[in-house]
């Protein structure tokens, strides 16, 4: 006899068994107790929230009931998983490099940090879209000096430098433009497609925290032959059996601001200031 033989045997399905209602019943048991946790700070009842207070109302959207149509759990479900941040609390390093060891004569500093990300109808085939962060510290601030009010400013500002319009693009290329200015923060490496592109993300940057450009901080590398050093299309290798595209390697790409954080020593996961293109509930500041 097969396991699977000796499953059945061992738990037949009653006569009314139907796995839709399998499915909301345990659902019920399952799913509702993970939404009561994360929403555990609610000291109402669930019999008489107040829906005029938007993480009461939310608790109540998101909770599973007996009486449910298949796509309303459904729909509570997706509203728990996407509404809340209850999916990204289980994987706080969502980008890059988030929370590295930093920089020793910078320690403890609180960092801001701009996302941006290829669009993905423009990426290459065989190749995911092309990622970029860009940080800077803020040196005059530590873990205990920070404060909201301050990070919604710099969200403020962010919103409206990289935010408006279709959201601000950066030219991605060979050229590796370098600014270092350790006392005050600054550690940009950029591959631009020229150094006047470099130069213009990095002004931005540093005005919007207050600062200008000092060109004797600024270099820029280069390479003789760029299209043979990193060709656009490098070919292809043969990984476990299967042909696969190999690594591109600085390739000219534009890539758009999607959403900043900071990230305070001690503070064990990212605050988000700002996001363009997709919906972070607790950002600081919304669209």
């Amino acid at each position: 006899m097969s396991l699977e033989e000796r499953e059945v045997q061992l738990m037949p399905e009653p006569d009314n068994f139907t796995p839709t209602e399998q499915f909301q019943d345990v659902n019920k048991r399952i799913w509702n107790k993970l939404v009561r946790e994360y929403f555990r700070d609610v000291s109402s009842s669930e019999s008489n929230l107040d829906l005029t207070a938007p993480r009461q109302s939310l608790l109540k959207a998101c909770l599973h009931r007996e009486d449910d149509s298949l796509m309303l759990t459904m729909g509570r479900m997706q509203l728990f998983l996407h509404g809340t941040t209850y999916t990204r609390d289980q994987f706080p390093i969502v980008a890059g490099s988030l929370l590295d060891d930093v920089d020793t004569s910078v320690v403890y500093r609180p960092k801001i940090t701009l996302f941006f990300v290829e669009d993905s109808e423009d990426a290459e085939t065989g190749y995911k879209p092309v990622e970029m962060e860009v940080s800077f510290r803020l040196i005059g601030e530590t873990s205990s000096t920070i404060t909201e009010a301050e990070l919604r400013s710099i969200g403020t500002k962010i919103k409206a430098n990289f935010g408006t319009g279709s959201a601000r693009i950066f030219k991605k290329g060979r050229k590796l433009i370098y600014y270092l200015d350790r006392a005050r923060g600054y550690n940009f490496l950029l591959r631009a497609r020229d150094l006047a592109e470099g130069k213009d993300l990095i002004r931005e940057m540093l005005t919007m925290n207050g600062d200008t450009l000092d060109t004797s901080f600024l270099k820029v590398s280069e390479t003789l032959d760029e299209a043979d050093a990193y060709p656009y299309n490098p070919g292809t290798q043969v990984i476990l059996g299967k042909r696969k595209s190999k690594p591109r390697r600085r390739p000219l790409v534009n890539v758009r601001f999607k959403y900043a954080y900071a990230t305070v020593h001690g503070y064990n996961k990212p605050i988000y200031l700002y996001s363009k293109s997709s919906f972070i509930p607790d950002a600081l500041v919304q669209n």
